[in-house]
């Protein structure tokens, strides 16, 4: 209680203290937001940690305000990797039976620390294999999907489709039952929000890419993705459903080993 006062003076002057209607207080001081990484991106890390693996090719960040809040198997579960992983790509970390308590060591409350979820080998892609969905479908959804969202009263499409970082079109495509406009969007059923594993295309005919390309793309390309800043491989190849990274090079060799020449503003090919 004294916190909450602290960070809401007005209340002091009130007796007894009681919230006023239509004004908003302030419930947590510093970054209450836990990192969400669960849709694969990977964010820019200026000075890595001491003692992360060389040549680390995606990282997330982690708020001191969440210690003891988002973990090292959250972490892990979100990323498709284990806490073993986790501990030898960020050996600044300690032992893995103390992964918790290293990950938020020394590390201040209203900090950030950046985070290796993925080595330059390419480990830590997304699951393959379909999964069950937590709760009812409707009918047509596709088959195999690999990551589910169940809708909430108030809920959008486009909206559920940004937050999760997919394609609205994509979205309608996996779920048909929506009628292509959200009309048939039930609360408390499941949607699928990441397709099938086998890599997605378009029509018999490559395409024309809408921006420019770099050396060897593919000559046989159907689908295409503009490259936005911030933007990281596994991200692409979750968001349109490619099984792994040696499939994305193949597309796109110029990426290079472990996508360190993925450049904004540029086409690359994510479906043949």
């Amino acid at each position: 209680m004294e916190d909450f006062i602290e960070w809401n003076p007005s209340l002091s002057t009130v007796d007894p203290c009681v919230l006023q209607p239509n004004l908003r207080y302030c419930g947590a001081y510093g970054n209450a937001t836990a990192p969400d990484t669960s849709d694969g991106s990977c964010l820019d890390v200026e000075t890595p940690e001491p003692g992360t693996v060389e040549g680390c090719a995606c990282f997330t960040k982690i708020s001191g305000f969440n210690a003891g809040k988002f973990l090292c198997a959250d972490i892990a579960e979100d990323r498709n990797i284990t806490v073993s992983d986790l501990v030898r790509w960020n050996t600044w970390i300690g032992e893995e039976s103390d992964c918790d308590a290293g990950l938020y060591a020394d590390l201040a409350e209203d900090a950030e620390r950046g985070v290796c979820v993925r080595d330059a080998a390419g480990s830590g892609t997304p699951p393959t294999e379909p999964v069950e969905p937590p709760g009812p479908t409707q009918p047509g959804i596709v088959e195999g999907c690999r990551k589910y969202y169940v809708a909430a009263s108030g809920d959008g499409c486009w909206a559920i489709a940004d937050a999760n970082g997919i394609d609205l079109a994509d979205f309608y495509e996996w779920n048909p039952a929506l009628n292509g406009d959200c009309s048939g969007l039930w609360p408390t059923y499941a949607y699928c929000i990441q397709g099938p594993a086998s890599p997605g295309g378009g029509g018999s005919e490559p395409v024309e890419p809408p921006g420019p390309t770099q050396e060897g793309i593919t000559p046989s390309c159907k689908k295409y993705h503009l490259v936005q800043s911030g933007e990281g491989c596994w991200g692409i190849q979750q968001e349109y459903g490619i099984p792994d990274y040696a499939t994305f090079v193949e597309w796109n060799p110029a990426l290079g080993s472990d996508c360190q020449n993925l450049w904004p503003d540029y086409a690359v090919c994510v479906g043949v």
